[in-house]
């Protein structure tokens, strides 16, 4: 992280993330607009004026009190007003993809029970658009050294310390989310400066967080105004001056790479997971990969080899090209004067001739003689268990190390990459850029591919450096990397770098469509599509060329990019570019909807349905329609839901139950969170059943999904039933609760964190009922079953923030039980699993922070104990959770569910 601090004042700005002096950032909600009081739009547009008045930048709110954002486009400032308190991404955070989606906030401004004009509010809006502008907190400049001042631990006067504050009721936050909060940046992480304690980005913490309560030169009141330091340095960031750097048209030049993303032709995540992927495919695609790796460090060792036998090197290429099996014998007899050149021909020989197991016998010797390429090879082998040799990690890393010390490109790329894949280890991070660098500066294509998508992407601690990752870019594009091809090209469009021209963007993207990259020839198309040709601008798009648009489209649909054969279906469906004919149309539609592209499965949904250019198959139809209203948002998803139930209607029950099988096999392993069980035949509901958790004196806690439509509830706890009532729910995050009729005593503390600080890693347990017959006359006299997980994932599906991911087995039935940490703290409640034949131990839990505004919102707060700590002995543990799942029976008339759902609970 760079951050920079204006000589004239104490506010810091990290540099990385901040916006090109001039920009214009567009405002919009993602509320609907009864949800936004009335007043607070006018509170929120005062507050960012106050900084643009000082600063090169610009907030345009539009012309209506609240803009809605829009389901395709980034808006660079998305609020929320849904959650209480304030918080926001820093800078251009807020426009990163990888974060977030166009609907979702970057930033929150709750105000909670506090009157909307209270200074608390006011200082909190302001101190959220400084964050919006890469503003960072001015209580963590070192200089003024508020770290002492801070009353860190209890005390021996009994007054609680910050840690015991922050974390108990109610924000339970870990001591190192506290650290980062709270404690000072290290000295020389930006230039001197000045400590502005006015500084409205000096949050006002309560007198009993320091030592000298209100004496303390860090505490102060809400900073309702922008201080002078302020205003100086917000306007030295963001110069008016003669001279400064001034991009008017630079956020609708980066559209030009956002609307790719948008439109889906930079589809199969194309650069984050190339860094963490060394290899794609299974294993064995893994194995065939390192042999062609195997295969051109040998071809190029020979070329290159320094000691040559009497009649050089030539005669022995030359029938390597021919033939391999004539080259044996002359390499034989190279052995006795050139072992080490000998041995890497007979070992290309052996590759060449699929004959690994004596090829390792060649790379051993040459390994042996101390040979880098001899060692990188070897290493190879051992890394994938080739060549007969056993899969040895360990040792492969040795060897690569022992090649990496000889300067070994390839090995360093190697050992890179093996350390990227630890996602924990901030060193081995370290280390792996280090071995990029090196790679790099050797010329190795790949090193300058992935160490530029790091600059471009701003990972693993280093800056984002669009000038950087442009030169390394083109130095792999020009050694033929069509990765680096299209990433030379995109950083072009995007506007960042100092030439933004269209021309040299799709001289470089062409050149990668050439080397047969499918996203290049997607991307091409969409240009054309728009009228960005070479003749035009970014910011002024030319007229379109259809014609050379569905050229490059059919060139990237045949490649199999889903996006490209939707919209060549699109094309020849209008007569763009073409003549109509819908059964070419048809044809592609069924071929993206079958590789998973929502909208054309929305499309061949209706076409199976009333038969067009496809035979009419109802069951077919229901399937499609299905998938495209899990994948789809907004109004497209209601519409592929409503088209659904009514195709759902024609379909008799044996019908309905395969079209949710099928569905769920065809989508496996993607994750089936809400297909085909937020909804159910009209005439023949499955039965809701499944688990609930005790939270609070006589309220139970379950998912929306177990209760949906639920006649006259029963539950069980530990052994003992009792009828319940339905009370508040809430079908858009899955919850509801129900009211028992008699006190309860086993209820879980909540450990619900403001800022979610689940770690990865951390073991969890699980109570529930799975696969329990709640019709059976013993349902009361079943026992809760236990077993335990990891949290694999701080998110659920599609990034969502309101579930995590975790391994502890949950089946149908366990919906709505409790997750406990090892204390014995309620940590969520399971929720859903992966759908599938194909897909094992992948699970999700409704977060804590969640199932806490659920509870605070209804106004049924449980009356919590002190939260536990300290781990609990298992067999404690294992009483504890499984007297707080409750055992839920519902009375609703229907035929039993098909036996793949994609709720746990259903």
């Amino acid at each position: 992280m760079t951050l920079w601090a204006s000589a004239a004042s104490g506010a810091v700005l990290e540099t990385a993330k901040q916006w090109p002096v001039g920009s214009i950032l567009r405002v919009c909600y993602v509320d609907t607009l009864s949800e936004i009081p009335p007043t607070l739009p006018a509170i929120i547009e005062n507050a960012a004026l106050q900084w643009s008045e000082h600063a090169n930048i610009t907030f345009d709110f539009g012309d209506r009190p609240a803009t809605p954002c829009p389901a395709d486009e980034y808006f660079e400032v998305r609020i929320s007003v849904g959650h209480i308190g304030f918080w926001s991404f820093v800078g251009t955070d807020s426009v990163e993809v990888e974060f977030l989606g166009p609907q979702e906030a970057s930033l929150n401004i709750g105000a909670g029970p506090e009157p909307l004009d209270s200074d608390y509010v006011l200082s909190g809006v302001l101190n959220t658009f400084g964050h919006v502008l890469g503003l960072v907190n001015e209580h963590q400049s070192p200089l003024g050294d508020c770290d002492e001042e801070f009353r860190w631990e209890d005390g021996p006067d009994g007054l609680p310390g910050v840690y015991s504050l922050l974390g108990g009721e109610p924000y339970h936050f870990m001591k190192d989310r506290i650290d980062q909060l709270l404690r000072q940046l290290p000295e020389g992480s930006y230039s001197t400066a000045s400590y502005d304690p006015a500084s409205v980005m000096h949050p006002s913490f309560p007198e009993s967080y320091y030592l000298r309560g209100a004496r303390s030169p860090c505490y102060t009141p809400p900073n309702i105004e922008l201080s002078e330091g302020d205003k100086l340095a917000i306007a030295s960031f963001y110069p008016r001056e003669p001279g400064a750097i001034v991009v008017p048209g630079r956020i609708r030049v980066r559209s030009v790479r956002e609307q790719l993303r948008a439109a889906g032709m930079l589809e199969n995540d194309t650069f984050r997971g190339q860094l963490v992927r060394r290899y794609t495919g299974d294993g064995m695609a893994e194995k065939e990969h390192a042999l062609r790796e195997a295969q051109a460090v040998l071809s190029k060792a020979i070329a290159e080899a320094k000691a040559e036998p009497p009649g050089g090197f030539e005669p022995v290429i030359a029938c390597l090209e021919g033939g391999l099996s004539s080259c044996r014998e002359p390499a034989e007899d190279m052995l006795r004067s050139l072992p080490r050149e000998a041995s890497l021909i007979l070992a290309a020989i052996a590759l060449g001739e699929e004959d690994p197991v004596s090829g390792t016998r060649y790379i051993w010797a040459v390994a042996e003689g101390g040979s880098a390429v001899g060692e990188y090879l070897l290493a190879l082998f051992l890394e994938f268990g080739l060549g007969g040799l056993p899969s040895a990690p360990d040792e492969a890393a040795l060897r690569y190390r022992r090649a990496a010390a000889q300067a070994m490109p390839q090995a360093m790329m190697a050992l890179a990459t093996q350390a990227l894949q630890n996602p924990a280890a901030q060193e081995s991070h370290d280390e792996a850029v280090e071995f990029l660098e090196s790679a790099a500066g050797k010329g190795l294509a790949v090193a300058q591919q992935r160490l530029a998508i790091i600059y471009d992407q701003g990972l693993y601690g280093l800056p984002k450096d669009p000038e950087k990752a442009l030169e390394l870019a083109r130095l792999a594009a020009l050694q033929g990397d069509p990765w680096a091809s299209l990433l030379t090209g995109l950083l072009f469009l995007d506007g960042r770098t100092k030439d933004g021209s269209v021309e040299e963007a799709r001289s470089w993207l062409e050149r990668s469509a050439a080397g047969g990259h499918a996203t290049a020839q997607a991307s091409l198309g969409f240009l054309d599509e728009e009228g960005y040709l070479s003749t035009s601008n970014l910011e002024t798009p030319a007229q379109p060329v259809f014609e050379s648009a569905l050229e490059w489209y059919i060139q990237a649909a045949e490649a199999g990019h889903t996006t490209a054969q939707f919209k060549v279906a699109e094309f020849f469906a209008a007569g763009k570019g073409t003549s109509i004919d819908p059964i070419v149309s048809a044809d592609w539609m069924g071929r993206a909807a079958h590789g998973g592209h929502a909208l054309a499965q929305l499309e061949f949904g209706r076409l199976n349905r009333d038969g067009v250019t496809v035979t009419a198959d109802q069951v077919a139809a229901h399937v499609w329609l299905n998938l495209a209203s899990f994948w789809l948002q907004g109004e497209p998803a209601e519409n592929a839901a409503r088209e659904r139930d009514a195709v759902s209607q024609r379909l008799s029950e044996n019908e309905w139950a395969r079209a949710l099988r099928e569905a769920a096999d065809m989508a496996s392993p993607l994750p089936l969170t809400h297909l085909a069980s937020a909804y159910a035949q009209p005439a023949a509901r499955p039965k809701p059943k499944g688990s609930g958790t005790v939270i609070g004196a006589n309220h139970i806690l379950t998912n929306h999904h177990v209760i949906d439509d639920c006649q006259n509830p029963i539950g069980w706890v530990d052994g003992t039933s009792m009828t319940l009532e339905v009370g508040p729910t809430d079908p858009t995050n899955d919850l509801a609760a129900l009211i028992a009729e008699s006190n309860l005593s086993s209820s879980l503390p909540l450990r619900h964190f403001l800022d979610d600080p689940l770690d990865e890693g951390q073991e969890v347990f699980l109570s529930g009922y799975p696969f329990a017959d709640l019709e059976s006359e013993d349902s009361g006299s079943r026992l809760a079953s236990f077993v335990s997980g990891h949290i694999e994932k701080e998110a659920g599906v599609r990034t969502n923030t309101d579930h995590f991911q975790h391994s502890a087995t949950t089946n149908e039935g366990n919906s709505g039980g409790p997750v406990v940490d090892s204390s014995g703290n309620l940590v969520g409640i399971a929720v859903s699993k992966l759908a599938g034949e194909s897909v094992e131990g992948v699970f999700f839990a409704i977060k804590p922070s969640v199932i806490s505004e659920f509870l605070r919102t209804h106004d049924i707060l449980p009356e919590l104990q002190q939260r536990l700590s300290g781990r609990l002995p298992i067999e404690d543990l294992t009483s504890l959770a499984k007297r707080a799942a409750a055992l839920i029976s519902c009375q609703a008339p229907g035929a039993p569910e098909p036996a793949l759902m994609a709720h746990a609970g259903r």
